[in-house]
């Protein structure tokens, strides 16, 4: 599809979406407020390269404790920028009280804790049309819900809306698996699924891989097939995800 085309059809998912920015308010291009606690459901945001979406903001908030890796952050910037081809932006604020914080997160109660995170600290917004996509990071030090990544009973990160993930800082043994932890989370904002292979960020089971008297650091990034859909995405228009957003059926 020529060049030319992709941009027209991108400024009519734009104006098609306007009508949905009056009656659904802090609510980004392609996510319909029905989608947007759904983990993935902003990937288009952003990845689609005609999207008006051009750079990327990785928002980081974080209780002093729980202070973020500049090595892991700038791994995931680097990453996000390869990904998505967009600039990529990071921003930290150790702006998390400690009472803020409960000893113990439950699984059900990860997206309320989220939700409030958001709500008391974020600083910059997706814009409604165009402008900045936003990708909220939250570390923290708290007993987690039960793990999807399974890292032997410990819990180093959970993806909980489209937008959002929070990291648990003391459940890391290092900055190897905060890099993991790190991009596997992003890589379910950016729509990825877990996968069985182990040299993969995206494993569903993190463990350490002995050879003799060393240990290899856990991945730290992810695998052919995953940067395949990643590459699809960004040149797919997401007419699923509009359709979805205006609650039209897509004939096939």
């Amino acid at each position: 599809m020529p060049r030319w085309t992709l941009k027209l059809l991108a400024g009519i998912l734009a104006t098609a979406l306007l009508c949905i920015a009056v009656s659904s308010a802090a609510v980004p291009l392609y996510a319909h407020k029905s989608l947007a606690g759904k983990v993935g459901a902003y990937a288009p945001v952003y990845l689609f390269e005609q999207s008006p979406y051009d750079r990327i903001i990785i928002e980081v908030h974080y209780e002093e404790s729980a202070r973020p890796s500049e090595a892991a952050l700038a791994h995931l910037q680097s990453l996000l920028y390869n990904a998505t081809g967009k600039a990529v932006t990071v921003r930290e604020y150790g702006d998390i009280a400690p009472g803020e914080v409960p000893s113990s997160i439950a699984g059900g109660d990860v997206v309320e804790f989220g939700n409030s995170m958001i709500k008391e600290h974020a600083v910059a917004r997706t814009g409604m049309i165009r402008g900045d996509a936003v990708m909220y990071v939250f570390y923290v030090n708290a007993s987690a819900p039960l793990p999807k990544l399974n890292m032997g009973n410990r819990v180093g990160g959970v993806s909980y809306r489209g937008d959002s993930f929070v990291i648990f800082k003391n459940n890391l043994r290092d900055e190897g698996e905060e890099k993991t932890v790190l991009i596997h989370e992003a890589g379910h904002l950016l729509g990825l699924e877990h996968d069985d292979d182990q040299g993969c960020a995206m494993t569903g089971s993190l463990k350490r891989v002995y050879r003799k008297n060393y240990a290899a650091p856990p991945p730290d990034d992810y695998c052919p097939d995953h940067w395949k859909l990643l590459e699809e995405g960004r040149h797919r228009l997401p007419i699923d995800e509009l359709a979805a957003a205006l609650n039209i059926p897509v004939l096939r």
